[in-house]
């Protein structure tokens, strides 16, 4: 029997956003991956990462149905079980590590779907952590989608809770294209339970190179307490380039084609 290609993929991606009008700046280069291990990945998705998944620059959620993991549903019966294992690499002052467990459910009835799923991790730089998310998604046509998230957020050195709410609607095109657009609200309950951000947000991605380059752009606008909730502009860009095996499954744990 011929030994089996490594499915082990790659995302390298330098960026640069500001959240405040250009008060503040970031430009930085974020890398996330999957490997493809004997064993293991019959059962976990080992992934690994450093890019900022939390508050208003974490990606745009795919069809839940696309949630990595084991698949321990009964076919026809429209629930999904699944589960996945993560590491996560940063050097910002210095090395940090984590690890990431999650587990969640999902049920597909064609039209709509709803996920709950539920994390924990540990963190070198910020020690445990735990995330409790509900995910709604309705398809208005066979590429255009509406969708909403909740979640609540716990960690060792947080403010209390961290309550987050998405909702927007996007339009996925050929070639792993996308727009849309979603509104996104933070706030922790202490010390005052108030909001403390709100954004407005246009999406785009599109292939600038064969489908191992594309390019992300999301502007908007932004409300802050830092700032006194006065109306900013915001602006996110991307470059993302994809090594190892390029194929329409792997590109599409990153995204996905209609």
């Amino acid at each position: 029997m011929p030994p089996k290609d490594n499915r082990s993929i790659l995302r390298l991606s330098p960026y640069y956003r500001t959240n405040d009008g250009g008060r503040s700046q970031r430009l930085k280069m974020s890398g996330r991956g999957e490997l493809d291990l004997p064993l293991l990945s019959e059962f976990f998705d080992i992934r690994f990462s450093n890019e900022e998944e939390e508050g208003p620059n974490r990606d745009l959620p795919e069809d839940l149905g696309n949630n990595p993991g084991s698949n321990l549903g009964m076919p026809g019966s429209g629930r999904r079980l699944w589960n996945d294992l993560g590491l996560n690499l940063r050097w910002d002052n210095g090395p940090e590590a984590g690890l990431r467990g999650r587990q969640g459910v999902t049920w597909d009835d064609g039209v709509s779907e709803i996920s709950l799923d539920q994390s924990i991790w540990f963190r070198t730089d910020e020690g445990f952590g735990t995330k409790s998310r509900a995910r709604g998604l309705y398809r208005l046509s066979k590429s255009d989608r509406l969708h909403a998230q909740t979640e609540v957020i716990w960690e060792e050195v947080g403010r209390g809770l961290e309550l987050g709410q998405i909702a927007g609607w996007y339009r996925d095109l050929p070639d792993f294209r996308r727009v849309g657009f979603r509104a996104l609200a933070f706030e922790h309950t202490h010390p005052s339970g108030t909001l403390d951000d709100a954004y407005l947000r246009f999406y785009y991605r599109r292939a600038v190179f064969n489908d191992r380059v594309f390019l992300h752009i999301e502007p908007g606008l932004s409300w802050l307490a830092r700032e006194d909730y006065e109306t900013l502009p915001t602006i996110f860009v991307r470059l993302e380039t994809f090594w190892g095996k390029i194929d329409d499954e792997n590109l599409g744990k990153f995204y996905r084609r209609p």
